[in-house]
């Protein structure tokens, strides 16, 4: 019966015979006809429903602005095995129609993204529903010894659980100050108000010896964590983030994205919800990622520090010694390095914090000493150094030349124009070396003495 329709009505007519109303009036009824049969088509469904699809494509293709084309399209689709393309079908008609007209899809459009929404994490179609699992729990044990970042604390917390927010919060700062620490802490102290569940995903963003998640393995893993079936998630990265946002819509979840490499990495993965908070942590500020409140972490003070060697090492007497204030000193007041002091503490009862400050004061070795089972403040400089020298940008190159001058240096603060002629590179471009070592290191903050 498709074949009895041919070319446009009327055509080929002189154009005084008039007749406009009465050819567009045919041509309604006729995109009337298709939409019943095409509702008829869906309703029957069996192995036609897949032979429906190239002829809604071109249909949806020929009235761009034509909902229910689009609707038939997505519902032949997402019932064919092919959610991800429905999906994508469903972002392409709203892009056009908010870009174009200032509207979102109408309520056929809108049920039939939520039946293949549905269909993607295996609840609806001809799938089997499944019982609704627990929901995720994910986040490693609370750090054992946290100490002082009070006033940061409660700034987290009263971003993270403002009402009608949509809140996601960056904590950056330099390798070891304490990061995943302190995320890991507000948390734990945050779990209750986020009562669908928490979800915690390491990104490698600099982990030693690890590549970086790629946008599309990050939502495959979140995806994976809230239930989708494999095979249901969408290779395409924005069908991905589309599927991520419709779960997360409608819930109170948490994540904890943690060692992000960049904005770009981390913006897929944010829920559109208000109901959902992001921790992020990156040694970038990551100040590319929009809306997101930022915390830049600097060092424990003399006094945390103190408490934090105390506490980790189980040793009495600490308190006030000259050798503990060398030693958190020495270990720039950062938590990592002052893990690894406590640890050798911990281990060796008959090592005097004398004797350990007196080995790290020997500048050429501290690092060494830095080092303790997996806690090594050498790895965690070392990304950073790393990916700096192998750019291909000079820039980057410099910010390496600059990092491996610091590291010669044994001075609580300096300059440019000191690292320039150290460096041999001058003083604009040793600037422009340490903007660029602020993706890691708090520029107000002086570097640790090693």
């Amino acid at each position: 019966m498709r074949e009895l329709w041919r070319g446009a009505p009327l055509a080929g007519l002189p154009s005084e015979v008039g007749g406009y109303a009465f050819a567009q009036r045919l041509r309604e009824a006729r995109l009337l006809l298709l939409e019943w049969r095409y509702d008829a088509e869906l309703a029957l469904g069996g192995p036609r429903v897949r032979e429906l699809v190239p002829e809604l494509a071109a249909l949806t293709g020929e009235y761009p602005l034509r909902e229910v084309f689009h609707r038939h399209l997505m519902l032949a689709l997402y019932r064919t095995g092919r959610q991800a393309e429905a999906l994508a079908v469903h972002r392409d008609l709203r892009t056009r129609l908010v870009g174009q007209l200032g509207v979102e899809p109408g309520p056929g459009v809108r049920e039939a993204h939520g039946e293949a929404l549905r269909e993607a994490v295996g609840e609806g179609g001809s799938a089997q529903p499944r019982e609704p699992g627990p929901s995720p729990a994910q986040l490693p044990p609370p750090p054992l010894h946290f100490v002082g970042r009070t006033a940061v604390r409660d700034s987290l917390c009263r971003v993270l659980t403002a009402p009608d927010a949509h809140p996601t919060v960056v904590i950056s700062g330099m390798a070891g100050v304490g990061k995943s620490a302190l995320a890991l802490h507000v948390a734990h102290q945050l779990a209750k108000r986020f009562p669908d569940g928490q979800l915690h995903l390491g990104l490698h963003g600099a982990t030693p010896g690890m590549t970086p998640l790629t946008p599309g393995q990050a939502l495959t893993a979140l995806l994976r964590d809230l239930g989708t079936e494999p095979r249901r998630i969408p290779d395409h990265v924005d069908a991905a983030s589309a599927l991520l946002r419709s779960l997360l819509a409608p819930t109170r979840t948490l994540l904890v994205l943690d060692d992000a490499a960049s904005a770009a990495q981390v913006r897929p993965l944010l829920p559109g919800g208000p109901g959902c908070g992001v921790i992020v942590t990156s040694r970038s500020p990551l100040t590319a990622l929009d809306g997101a409140a930022r915390f830049p972490l600097a060092p424990l003070s003399d006094e945390e520090g103190a408490e934090l060697l105390r506490a980790a090492s189980d040793r009495d007497g600490l308190d006030g010694t000259d050798a503990t204030r060398l030693l958190v000193r020495l270990t720039g007041r950062l938590p990592l390095a002052l893990r690894v002091v406590a640890a050798r503490l911990a281990a060796r009862r008959a090592l005097t914090p004398d004797v350990l400050a007196g080995q790290l004061a020997a500048a050429d070795g501290r690092l060494h000493h830095l080092d303790y089972d997996d806690l090594s403040v050498r790895r965690s400089l070392a990304v950073a150094y790393d990916a700096l020298a192998a750019s291909e940008r000079e820039a980057d190159r410099d910010a390496a030349r600059t990092l491996r001058g610091i590291g010669a240096l044994d001075l609580p603060a300096y300059g440019a124009p000191l690292l320039a002629r150290l460096t041999g590179i001058g003083e604009a471009r040793t600037e422009a070396a340490l903007d660029r070592l602020i993706t890691w290191r708090p520029r107000s903050t002086p570097p640790p003495p090693w």
